[in-house]
C-alpha cells in the first residue's frame, strides 16, 4: 500500500535516532530492501531518508541531545503543530523541542505524554506532496 497524503491523527513518519546512521543504512538495507540516500544540506546533520523502489518510508538521523537514546520515533500527522503543542501541554505534556519548521517540510514538535513517552507531531508544508 503506498501512501500518498498523511491521514490526520495517524502515524505519518517513523525516524530512528542513532549512534551509527551508515551501520543502521547497512542493516535496514539488508533486511528490508531500503536505500540509504543522506541529505548533502550541512545544516540536515546527516539525515538520512530511507527508501524503498525510490519512495520515502523512514529515515535516519544522529542522536540530536546529550543522553538521547538510540530509538525509534513515530510522528502523528496534525493539522497544525503549534496548537496541537498548547493542546497537549494543557493536557499535561512535555515539550521536549520545537515546534519548528523544518527546512520546506513542514513544522513539528517533539513531546512527552504525561508518563514521559515521547512521540513527535508535524503539520506538513502546503507545498509538499508527500510526507516527511
Amino acid at each position: 500500500m503506498k501512501i500518498t497524503e498523511p491521514q490526520l491523527g495517524a502515524p505519518c513518519w517513523a525516524e530512528l535516532g542513532t549512534t551509527d546512521v551508515a551501520a543502521a543504512g547497512a542493516f535496514y538495507g539488508a533486511l528490508f530492501g531500503w536505500t540509504a540516500e543522506q541529505n548533502p544540506n550541512p545544516e540536515a546533520g546527516g539525515y538520512t531518508m530511507q527508501l524503498l523502489g525510490g519512495d520515502p518510508v523512514a529515515a535516519a538521523s544522529p542522536l540530536q541531545q546529550q543522553g538521547q537514546p538510540v530509538g525509534w520515533t513515530v510522528s502523528i500527522a496534525v493539522e497544525d503543530a503549534d496548537a496541537t503543542v498548547a493542546a497537549a501541554t494543557a493536557a499535561g505534556a512535555a515539550v521536549l523541542a520545537g515546534p519548528m519548521d523544518v527546512f520546506d517540510l513542514g513544522r513539528f514538535a517533539v513531546l512527552a505524554d504525561p508518563t514521559g513517552r515521547s512521540s513527535r507531531c508535524g503539520s506538513r508544508a502546503a507545498s509538499r506532496a508527500r510526507p516527511g
